[in-house]
């Protein structure tokens, strides 16, 4: 019975909010935690927790919410409603303040930058600006008709507004109009500043955006929506703007007017669009009751079930971390985006193609087509950049003492570095771009590996000492088992190859249907890992009999990594996730953030998290230490969760024994 209310529970999480996921999770823990001998109890709870992201729901208004917004700290949240109201919620779901005067629907809500103001758009015909008190400061009255959308100036100077009359208006904060922008020949829907607050962008049921100087001077209009054009957004940076229309799409332009990426997955229209603050990401909302979030260039990273009506609003956290919604459904719902992503480095200018962990776990070191090896520190600074090579930087490698580092280039040859930057050797011998590099764990060697067809061994002084050949292909990778007495090797021929350190084959791994890309062993020395552009990951044993086979990447994986307890696998594919699965191969975790392939994966030393490389230039820091642990861990964890709910209803946690005993 546990496993059914286990399935329901998961989907519940997913698909019907938080009061289902109260009913579903609590409900499964509560089972769990009093039969601790179910079978499969722990990977099935770890399912439901992986899956939910929504921590809490505010409820209160008695119509339609119509817009949701953050506040600048991400402490608070107000939503605009039908019901003639606005309101303002802790983070928690605690209504705080409610604004009251309009008398119409209120369409739009918008907090000031400095966050000490909310500004709202109403079917009366009105903008109004108030205190958080929920003090009518100023009335903007001049429109013809409704005003749907209303938005602060980034420097807090102005609003603009947008209407049903035709027009959007530009105002101070005295309550004067300042400029008016007509050209659409239809409704104006919503209106958007650019960050330099020197533009402005309005959408129209005429199925255009347009951009205009504050002047009222049109500059740039968005033609291709074959529909009403519901919402616009600006980039942070300014350079490009992001629609939603009926025709069910979103899409990005430049700001010429040149459409750059559509947004395509939405069963109905699309009534709002929205961007991170970071600008990586956007956001939309949608009538079939699902917000999505994407890259910027149209991948979709994850859908948000679980409203019973129409999405019609999405608001980032200025952290980017969250995301809030406003339904049709009568309510707002916040929802945890990116659950274990901890930093993000930046500072690559092209793709990051490997990383690793320093052994001492205080530092990472990544590998990027932009001809650069770099240090970082866990807080995502960049210590040192290691520059020297004529091509792209395929590979890096720390020493297993932790004083340096070796990196592995398209100009063919290897390097060694100490951690301030300096070159201290160079390896040069082979006849081909040098895409992997690895030390041994006793610091005396070190092996590349090239799409020369060789592997090579090397003294730590560039002497070359051993020449690895088997393969009838581009090699892919080398890694030293942990004695540090055997090679592996990974090669487009589809094998993988085990040698002895004289350069004799000891055994192959051969079963993939394409190109290995990586081969690695586990820290115990049991098995080997491969992971192959056919999308799975083979887990043998050093004899080459294949144990198991790890699917469900949907693109080839790239990149795989034992976890020190030897107990889990990491692996990180094209399809632009990294997963985390057991040695049965069942999926654990997915850590989804990065916008473009996942280039590669490693575990800090103490197994408490992962970091990634991909194509999208960063390489993520991701927390996995809650991932395993046992029934009371995972107890723990969903309590934890869940926290957000209790605040808002303790009787729920009343109804949990398991929550009482953990607090």
């Amino acid at each position: 019975a546990w496993q059914n209310l286990a399935a329901d529970g998961a989907a519940d999480g997913v698909t019907d909010g938080v009061t289902d996921v109260t009913d579903g999770v609590t409900d499964v823990m509560s089972i769990l935690s009093a039969n601790t001998a179910a079978a499969n109890q722990d990977l099935s709870l770890q399912t439901i927790l992986e899956q939910i992201r929504e921590k809490t729901q505010f409820s209160g208004h008695q119509g339609a919410v119509n817009s949701v917004s953050f506040s600048p700290d991400g402490k608070y949240l107000a939503t605009a409603s039908e019901d003639g109201t606005a309101r303002l919620w802790d983070e928690y779901g605690n209504l705080q303040v409610e604004l009251i005067g309009h008398q119409g629907k209120v369409r739009s809500v918008s907090f000031s930058p400095n966050g000490e103001y909310l500004a709202t758009a109403s079917e009366d015909g009105t903008a109004r600006l108030w205190d958080l008190l929920g003090n009518s400061i100023i009335q903007f009255i001049g429109h013809q008709a409704w005003v749907g959308s209303v938005s602060f100036s980034h420097d807090g100077k102005y609003i603009a507004t947008a209407s049903e009359d035709g027009t959007a208006k530009l105002w101070d904060l005295s309550g004067n109009s300042i400029a008016e922008f007509i050209g659409h020949h239809g409704r104006v829907l919503s209106v958007s500043f650019s960050p330099n607050g020197e533009l402005l962008a309005t959408a129209s049921d005429d199925g255009t955006a347009k951009l205009w100087k504050l002047s009222g001077d049109l500059i740039a209009e968005f033609i291709g929506h074959r529909g009403w054009v519901l919402s616009v957004s600006f980039s942070p940076n300014g350079e490009y703007i992001a629609t939603a229309a009926a025709d069910s799409t979103a899409r990005l332009w430049d700001l010429s007017g040149k459409q750059v990426a559509q947004f395509l997955g939405h069963q109905g229209w699309v009534w709002h669009v929205s961007f991170s603050a970071d600008g990586e990401y956007l956001a939309t909302a949608a009538a079939d009751s699902k917000a999505r979030l994407w890259n910027l260039s149209g991948k979709q990273l994850a859908e948000l079930k679980g409203h019973q009506g129409a999405v019609v609003s999405v608001s980032f956290s200025p952290d980017g971390k969250r995301l809030a919604t406003a339904s049709a459904d009568g309510s707002a719902r916040l929802w945890e985006l990116f659950k274990k992503q901890r930093v993000v480095f930046k500072g690559h200018t092209n793709w990051v193609l490997s990383v690793c962990f320093s052994p001492n776990g205080q530092y990472i070191a990544t590998a990027s087509y932009d001809g650069t090896a770099r240090l970082w520190d866990l807080s995502g600074n960049s210590l040192a950049e290691f520059i020297g090579h004529q091509g792209w930087v395929a590979s890096v490698s720390f020493s297993r003492d932790g004083n340096y580092l070796a990196t592995a280039s398209e100009d063919g040859t290897a390097r060694m570095w100490d951690l301030s930057g300096k070159q201290i050797a160079e390896f040069k011998g082979h006849q081909g771009w040098v895409v992997s590099v690895s030390f041994d764990p006793n610091n005396k060697y070190l092996a590349t590996a090239s799409v020369d067809g060789t592997a090579r061994l090397w003294d730590l002084s560039g002497k070359q000492i051993a020449e690895f050949k088997g393969h009838r292909g581009k090699l892919a990778s080398v890694n030293f088992s942990p004695n540090g007495e055997y090679l592996a090797t990974a090669a487009d021929d589809r094998k993988a190859i085990l040698w002895d350190l004289s350069g004799n084959i000891v055994g192959e791994l051969v079963g993939h249907r394409g190109l290995i890309w990586m081969v690695c062993f586990s820290p115990n020395n049991q098995y080997m890992a491969t992971a192959s552009d056919d999308g799975t990951v083979g887990l043998w044993d050093l004899s080459g009999n294949r144990i198991t086979e790890l699917k469900g990447h949907q693109g080839g994986v790239l990149s795989v990594s034992f976890s020190p307890n030897s107990e889990y696998l990491a692996t990180a594919s094209a399809d632009g996730t990294a997963r985390l699965w057991d040695l049965s191969g069942e999926e654990v975790a997915q850590f989804i953030g990065h916008s473009d392939w996942v280039r590669g994966v490693g575990f800090s030393p103490d197994g408490e998290y992962l970091a990634t490389a991909s194509a999208d230039c960063t390489a993520r820091l991701w927390q996995v230490g809650e991932v395993g642990g046992g029934l009371a861990a995972l107890l723990f964890r969903g309590c934890e969760w869940l926290q957000y709910y209790f605040v808002s209803h303790p009787e729920a946690l009343e109804k949990l024994e398991v929550c009482q005993r953990g607090s």
